[in-house]
């Protein structure tokens, strides 16, 4: 199986503008583009805020090529960039990637190719921590809008998930991510128990069960 996250997209909205915001494209044709505030870090250099939106953000991993840009054998906790992780729990030789180039039908700069030989594991996940003043800027009005566009099996489950740590507490939201190519997942952040003076961080994972079996 060989997948390309070439665009993954998460939006924090005021509640009221949703259903007015275009959908950027994502995926496992390999990148990432986020959204934060001008003001939260030097990462949202360059990257236009979208219509309705409070923040816009792109990491690293899928803005700039990374200082390693292949993992012929990639461990089970790999850190690719600064707030970009992968997980799994097959052995590291079953998991390899690289930084796929430019390409024009999409708009993040970079993508990343995921390519698993034999994987005999029952998940691979991708983790984006937010910048921290973003994250510590979620309300319980906000929505947190997820779009990510698959080059993958159509059958493969995916699950998309929020998680907002505040104080001694991690809120998490799972939602299962739709079988067409571009899927679109908004979190509502109204119906989470969020103590919002103490929101220390917050981070998104997409999730693979069981990639490649019965492919």
């Amino acid at each position: 199986m060989a997948g390309v996250l070439r665009h993954f997209a998460s939006l924090r909205l005021g509640r009221e503008a949703g259903a007015d915001v275009a959908t950027p494209k994502a995926g496992w044709r390999g990148h990432i583009a986020g959204f934060v505030s001008g003001d939260a870090d030097h990462e949202t250099a360059g990257q236009p805020a979208m219509p309705g939106a409070d923040w816009s953000w792109r990491p690293a991993a899928w803005s700039e090529r990374l200082a390693r840009p292949e993992w012929t054998s990639v461990p089970q906790q790999a850190q690719l960039a600064g707030r970009v992780t992968i997980h799994h729990d097959g052995a590291p030789q079953e998991v390899s990637l690289c930084q796929a180039g430019p390409d024009a039908a999409h708009s993040a700069p970079f993508g990343l190719r995921v390519d698993l030989d034999d994987f005999r594991g029952s998940y691979l996940s991708v983790a984006i921590a937010f910048p921290a003043l973003a994250a510590r800027a979620l309300r319980k009005r906000h929505l947190v809008r997820l779009a990510v566009l698959t080059e993958a099996d159509p059958s493969q489950v995916i699950y998309a998930r929020l998680n907002i740590r505040h104080g001694p507490n991690v809120d998490q939201i799972v939602r299962r991510l739709p079988e067409t190519a571009e899927k679109v997942i908004d979190f509502d952040l109204g119906h989470s128990d969020l103590t919002e003076a103490h929101i220390a961080e917050a981070w998104a994972d997409v999730i693979l069960e069981r990639p490649l079996q019965g492919s």
